[in-house]
This record gives structure tokens, C-alpha cells and sequence, in this order.
């Protein structure tokens, strides 16, 4: 009888050996620590009151720019929702890369920030150092410019195939439009209606292409009103019937506009 409890005794003790070896294998990782399986993979960094952001890269290399683009994003959340009559059903999703190269390689194309409809995600290029003015300003600009994208093709998918409208509402609400206007003492290069309508504008001209962009969605916002922009924006193709005018003289007062000094 002695031997044989002895040998249950053994038998528990190995047992419970075996199970306290299976559960301290399965153990998952800390967050935010790096492992074979989530290497290269947008870990959780920083999230705000409407936001998360995400980046591949370690906590201890861009929660410092992290912590930047959130203070202007929730700086600017307010104004830009209501600006479009928006209301998020979740927080908004934001992926940090602090390497260009790999940002683009996986974006797959030249670019520093842009809002991928698909995966509801904005994907931005942010150097880790934002300590200079100047490039803070820049990399913080490009957050609102791309929530802005973010906020118009949730109410719209379509506006993204008009890229005047588009790409001008982005650079109007994220304020680079007045910004610019600052400095800018001459309108020089004016684009013709086919070259507004052309993607391949934008590829041309560059940053021209969305300043002038910029210029005709202020231009409908204070000929218009607010509410006319944000009804083109929801129905594009009615943009006559609700300018109530022929686009070519939109676009002839357009050129006026400018001429006149925004006015």
C-alpha cells in the first residue's frame, strides 16, 4: 500500500510538472514588446480620445512624434467632423512608419501620407524627430490632411475619383491653403478645366496642382457656403444644379477670384 501511494504521489508531481511547463510556454507577450511572430507588424503605441496609433516601430522610438501627431489630431478632430457634418462610428486608426524607404516600398508609390479606404486606416511617414519647427508644422499638417481624406471618403467613396475636389478639400480643411496664402503675391500657371479634371495634373504640377485645388474649394466656400461644398461633396455630378450655374462660369469666376485678390 505504501508503494503504491508513493508511486500516485510521483505520478501527481509529474503531472503537475508537465502543466506548469504548458502554461508558462503559453505565456503572451507583454504589449508592445517585440516578438518573432509580431516583428515588422503595427503594434499598439498611443491612444487618444478618437484615435490609435500604431507603428512597427518601438515604443522608444516614436512615442515622442506619436505623442505630437495625437495632440494635433484631437486639436483638430472637433472642427473637422462638424466642418463635415461626420460622425465616427469608431476611433480613427493611424499607422506611424518612421521609415520612408520601407513607408514607400509598402505604400508602393512616392508619398508621405495617405488614407487607405480599404482597411479604413491612414498611413503616414513621420521622421521620429520632430523637434525642429518647421518640420513638426509640416508632419502634423500631414495628419489633418490625411484625416481630412479619411472623414470625405467615408462620406463619400466617390470623391476620390475627382481629384480637384478631393485632393482641394484636404488642403483647404487642414488649413495649408492659408498658410500658403500668406506668402503667395502672384497666381501664376492657372490650370484649364482639362487640367483640372486630369489626374496626371497632379503628377505634373505637384504641390501647384493642390494649392490651386485648395483656391476653388475656398472660392465655393465663400461665394457658396459651407452647406453647398458639403452637398458636392455627397452628389459630385450635381455640382451645376447646385452652384445653379454652368461649371464653366464656375471655373470663369474662379479666375476672377484670384484676379481680384480672394475677393
Amino acid at each position: 500500500m505504501k508503494k503504491l501511494a508513493l508511486t500516485k504521489g510521483l505520478g501527481i508531481i509529474l503531472l503537475l510538472t508537465v502543466l506548469l511547463a504548458a502554461c508558462s510556454g503559453n505565456e503572451s507577450a507583454p504589449a508592445n514588446e517585440t516578438t518573432d511572430d509580431n516583428k515588422g507588424k503595427p503594434q499598439l503605441i498611443q491612444e487618444t480620445e478618437h484615435a490609435q496609433f500604431y507603428s512597427p516601430d518601438s515604443k522608444e522610438d516614436v512615442s515622442e512624434a506619436v505623442t505630437i501627431l495625437g495632440e494635433a489630431f484631437e486639436n483638430n478632430y472637433k472642427r473637422i467632423t462638424e466642418l463635415f457634418r461626420f460622425e465616427a462610428a469608431d476611433k480613427t486608426v493611424i499607422h506611424v512608419y518612421t521609415d520612408k524607404a520601407e513607408f514607400e516600398k509598402m505604400i508602393g508609390r512616392s508619398t508621405e501620407g495617405t488614407y487607405v479606404a480599404e482597411e479604413n486606416i491612414i498611413k503616414v511617414f513621420t521622421p521620429s524627430d520632430l523637434a525642429d519647427a518647421a518640420v513638426k508644422e509640416n508632419y502634423t499638417d500631414q495628419i489633418i490632411h490625411e484625416f481630412v481624406h479619411a472623414v470625405i471618403l467615408q462620406v463619400n467613396s466617390t470623391v476620390g475619383y475627382v481629384k480637384w475636389l478631393d485632393e482641394g478639400s484636404a488642403y483647404y480643411a487642414s488649413n495649408q491653403l492659408q498658410k500658403e496664402l500668406q506668402s503667395k503675391t502672384a497666381f501664376l500657371d492657372l490650370p484649364d478645366m482639362d487640367q483640372l479634371t486630369s489626374p496626371e495634373y497632379f503628377e505634373e504640377a505637384g504641390n501647384t496642382a493642390y494649392f490651386y485645388s485648395g483656391t476653388i474649394i475656398k472660392f465655393i466656400v465663400d461665394k457658396y457656403g459651407e452647406d453647398a461644398w458639403n452637398e458636392i461633396l455627397r452628389q459630385p455630378d450635381a455640382i451645376e444644379e447646385i452652384l445653379k450655374e454652368p461649371i464653366e462660369g464656375v471655373y470663369e469666376k474662379w479666375k476672377s477670384y484670384l484676379d481680384n485678390g480672394l475677393s
